[in-house]
């Protein structure tokens, strides 16, 4: 709901406010992400699943969702603050991951790597200044 209610707010927080309540909300959000992705991994181990019959594609497929979760979150954040420390704290999982497994799975190893590359170009659209539909700037950004 803090999400949210930023989002609602936006028009009337200065710039220092954006940075001072978004950045701390996008990071704990973030992470929050994060760990839900890694605690249902690990509910599964201990269930006694350990992915098998191949424990590297089910840690491949996600890392996969965690992108794609993470792009549609970047995409929907409105304020450059947040969509920056949002996307650094996926990315510094990501890291992670692939520094863990980068002797033990190639295949692991190389999906965090094109993850981290899926959720950096998510933030690079986002960021880009919108054009019209015939490829050029908009009135407001000519203007």
């Amino acid at each position: 709901q803090a999400m949210i209610g930023l989002r609602q707010h936006a028009a009337t927080l200065t710039r220092t406010d954006h940075w001072a309540m978004q950045v701390p909300v996008a990071i704990y959000f973030a992470w929050l992400n994060v760990a839900t992705i890694a605690n249902t991994t690990a509910a599964f181990d201990a269930s006694g699943w350990n992915g098998e019959p191949n424990g590297a594609a089910w840690a491949a497929a996600m890392l996969v969702v965690a992108a794609g979760l993470a792009s549609v979150i970047i995409g929907y954040l409105r304020l450059r603050p947040g969509m920056i420390a949002y996307t650094l704290v996926v990315l510094w999982a990501f890291a992670g991951l692939y520094l863990a497994n980068a002797e033990r799975s190639g295949l692991v190893a190389g999906t965090a790597i094109v993850a981290a590359l899926v959720v950096i170009g998510a933030l690079v659209l986002r960021l880009r200044p919108p054009t019209s539909a015939l490829g050029g700037a908009t009135a407001q950004a000519r203007g």
